[in-house]
């Protein structure tokens, strides 16, 4: 491909003609030769210039197709497959600081859209995998990781997927997306990153309450306000008093939170898989900030 001769027509011929082949592969579940394909497709986005935005935009549209194909015809490897190369474009276009606002945008929009078909697949290994690949974007990519409203988008992606869930009544992928906001609110209070953790703990809050009104059975309920006894400890063992003030501030937003008490003893008795991040001693702080909300 000739960069200087370039224009949209040839941009939207190549991506048709992709298109075709990577509808063909997905259909015979040739995985081994999507995966191939997908990586020279790659190759084609990469060497683009800065100035030939709009081009790569076209083209990286095409992993929409490719997800949802992938998710349709039930290939769990060609969905790793796709998942993997996807975040190696990203990974590689990040590096060389190639991505704009207004790509990293539709970047966005494609994955909160991807988002929507993985919670359609009949096993929960699809979703999962994602859910770990969305939260990655966070820790690898520098322009996501130094910037709020991107990494908000993140916590939006895996709180949308949480939400579809619900009302699949999928308790397994609920759980997984309560316990990966956990780790990002912990994250964030690691970094001091006051804003993100607020917002994921906002989210964990919502998610708190849609599944306590639909009505699911209370070990999902006790397993999401695990997250709240697990943080607010962690924030006594930081001594983060902001933090904390805002942890309480949300639990008195619960309804039912006679919960908590079950969610406590859960990891109260669970406190030596926990002590390597509470400094050896997790039943203290456990206890320590169940004490504090409870007053």
């Amino acid at each position: 491909m000739d960069n200087k001769t370039i224009n949209k027509t040839i941009i939207e011929n190549i991506k048709k003609e992709y298109d075709e082949i990577f509808y063909k592969l997905i259909r015979l579940d040739r995985s081994r030769v999507l995966y191939i394909f997908l990586e020279s497709y790659n190759d084609l986005i990469k060497r683009l210039k800065i100035d030939q935005r709009p081009y790569q935009e076209i083209l990286i549209d095409e992993y929409k197709e490719i997800f949802l194909r992938v998710i349709n015809f039930e290939a769990y490897d060609n969905f790793r497959i796709t998942l993997y190369q996807f975040e190696e474009l990203l990974l590689s276009l990040d590096k060389e600081n190639s991505i704009s606002v207004g790509l990293l945008d539709t970047i966005f929009i494609l994955i909160e859209k991807s988002g929507k078909y993985v919670i359609t697949n009949k096993t929960s290994n699809v979703a999962i995998s994602y859910i770990a690949f969305v939260d990655s974007l966070m820790k690898k990519m520098h322009c996501i990781y130094k910037d709020g409203m991107w990494k908000q988008r993140i916590l939006d992606v895996i709180f949308s997927i949480s939400v579809e869930a619900i009302e699949l009544k999928n308790n397994e992928i609920i759980r997984n997306c309560s316990n990966t906001i956990g780790w990002i609110s912990k994250e964030a209070l690691d970094r001091g990153d006051y804003s993100i953790f607020c917002y994921s703990l906002d989210i964990a809050t919502i998610l708190y309450k849609l599944v306590s009104d639909f009505g699911f059975e209370d070990d999902v309920l006790i397993f999401i306000g695990t997250l709240f006894i697990i943080i607010g400890a962690y924030a006594c063992s930081r001594k983060k008093s902001p933090e904390l003030n805002y942890i309480e501030k949300k639990i008195n937003e619960f309804e039912n939170k006679q919960f908590l008490v079950k969610s406590k003893n859960i990891r109260y008795y669970q406190a030596r898989y926990w002590d390597d991040t509470f400094e050896g001693n997790a039943e203290k702080f456990i206890n320590d900030f169940y004490e504090r909300i409870q007053k």
